[in-house]
């Protein structure tokens, strides 16, 4: 965000203690804590998207277009981490301006201006990577069309900093460095609060986006309720949003460098984003990972080993029943995929990936069962 004319560089002149002279600044413990979330959160979506690379490699398809988004929003993330560290280490965040030198808050100023970039493109290309995977799995007219909506929304949304780094502070180096000559800013509350109500209302319409749809498809109710968490902890970004506006409406422009709320929400919220857009594909990982913990507790008399010595649960039989032009999967849901929902002939009409069983050459095939 751009600093403004109300942040005073050089700090009161009266205010008694010595300044801070050394380049790296002796972090506090705000500037601490926003240290410690950059590494733990990059570690942890790190994490995340290598589940997701490897769920792909279990389900022996390609990355997909979505999967692409996300990297590129990854690699934002990463760039954004970075930038919460130095504006810590070498930016003062967490001290009052009156200890810092005026090249710090300048310093600072750079630095905050950049990251507002990287969130946006960070959370930006998290959000479209959502949105194509969704438009991918339900294919609904009305799914698709919401779903080119909310790209064009969540891109405009992106360049959002550009514009009110342009248009709100003149000349644009004012944004930093609100001392020079003819230095002008305009009401930056108004400005990024406005920012963040766009960006709560495509938050919801991205939350609400999946469930008309997946709530038509006929499954067993605990695994509907189960999809429908996993599509909703897209709520968790939601609430991060919300939380931001009263933050960034509380920012006292006189002392930016001290409150450091507006920095630590800025770093959760593309990393839940992240996380969110990762979550609907690690069943498989997940699947995986429960099997192996379980043949550990106990050997299942229903496991084979093949000539490797490895085990594979054996799938139970998948039911499929056709009901209102609907696909009815069994309770055996070890190697289900929802696969694509799409109307045939202006007609509602789900498709489920059911595997076969897996043999000893390796993991059945996906098989697409469709209703007539």
């Amino acid at each position: 965000m751009g600093v403004g004319e109300r942040l005073i560089i050089s700090g009161p002149e009266n205010t008694a203690g010595p300044r801070i002279t050394t380049d790296v600044v002796l972090l506090t413990t705000a500037g601490t804590k926003l240290v410690i979330e950059a590494v733990l959160l990059v570690i942890v979506v790190s994490l995340w998207t290598f589940l997701r690379i490897w769920s792909r490699r279990l389900m022996r398809v390609p990355l997909a277009t979505e999967d692409w988004f996300h990297v590129v929003s990854l690699i934002f993330f990463y760039g954004l981490a970075v930038s919460m560290i130095l504006v810590a280490v070498t930016g003062g965040a967490g001290h009052h301006v009156y200890m810092l030198q005026p090249w710090h808050t300048v310093r600072y100023s750079e630095i905050v201006f950049s990251i507002e970039f990287l969130y946006a493109f960070s959370v930006g290309f998290a959000k479209i990577s959502i949105t194509l995977m969704i438009m991918r799995i339900f294919i609904h007219r009305h799914v698709r069309i919401a779903g080119i909506c909310i790209i064009v929304l969540s891109t405009g949304w992106m360049l959002h900093p550009l514009f009110t780094g342009l248009l709100l502070c003149t000349p644009i180096e004012a944004n930093w460095n609100p001392a020079i000559p003819g230095a002008h800013c305009d009401n930056q509350y108004v400005g990024f609060g406005v920012v963040a109500g766009i960006d709560i209302i495509n938050e919801l319409a991205l939350l609400i986006l999946p469930i008309p749809s997946l709530w038509r498809v006929y499954l067993n109710t605990r695994y509907k309720f189960a999809l429908l968490g996993v599509f909703g902890t897209g709520l968790v970004t939601l609430i991060i949003t919300a939380i931001r506006i009263p933050i960034l409406l509380e920012t006292n422009f006189y002392d930016l460098t001290f409150d450091t709320r507006n920095q630590q929400i800025i770093l959760a919220e593309p990393a839940a984003a992240l996380i969110v857009s990762c979550s609907p594909i690690l069943k498989p990982v997940f699947d995986k990972a429960i099997s192996r913990i379980m043949r550990g507790a106990q050997r299942d008399p229903t496991t084979t080993s093949d000539r490797n010595g490895s085990e594979r649960v054996r799938s139970r039989s998948h039911k499929i029943i056709s009901s209102h032009r609907y696909t009815s999967v069994g309770d055996s849901q070890e190697f289900i995929e929802l696969g694509v929902v799409a109307p045939p002939s202006g007609d509602h009409q789900t498709n489920i990936f059911a595997a076969t069983h897996p043999t000893k050459d390796g993991p059945g095939e996906l098989q697409n069962n469709t209703s007539s």
